[in-house]
């Protein structure tokens, strides 16, 4: 039987510095979102394209924006339209299906918090 060399990490050897490098990921702020009753999250990295529209500016906490007690910032919108809007935001690109209704709807969503539709260029 062959031995194999353990790359796992003993819990005493993470810490917050070296946190990302074992787990290959990024230490981020989770924001968090109350659509209509439905719940969405995303990290701050997200949203940085979008920092100085409406949706914008849950980064800085705007007081003109809802955040309940659990922390989430309330929008009364189409939670559907808004989990396109997220992935688009996530993939830089068109994130949902194709028709005159959903981009219709999807750019109503995009014109409410202030997002241009071409923010990463042409979409296709």
């Amino acid at each position: 039987m062959e031995s194999t060399i353990s790359t796992v990490k003993q819990p005493e050897e993470i810490n917050k510095e070296n946190l990302d490098e074992i787990l290959d990921i990024q230490y981020k702020k989770i924001i968090k979102f109350d659509i209509s009753g439905e719940k969405f999250e995303c990290t701050e990295e997200t949203l940085i394209p979008v920092k100085n529209t409406l949706l914008g500016r849950v980064l800085y906490e705007d007081p003109i924006l809802h955040k309940d007690a659990k922390g989430y910032f309330f929008f009364d919108r189409n939670g559907k339209y808004f989990s396109y809007l997220l992935d688009f935001l996530r993939t830089k690109t068109k994130s949902w299906p194709d028709g005159a209704e959903y981009d219709k709807k999807v750019k109503q969503e995009l014109e409410f918090f202030g997002i241009p539709m071409n923010l990463f260029g042409e979409l296709k």
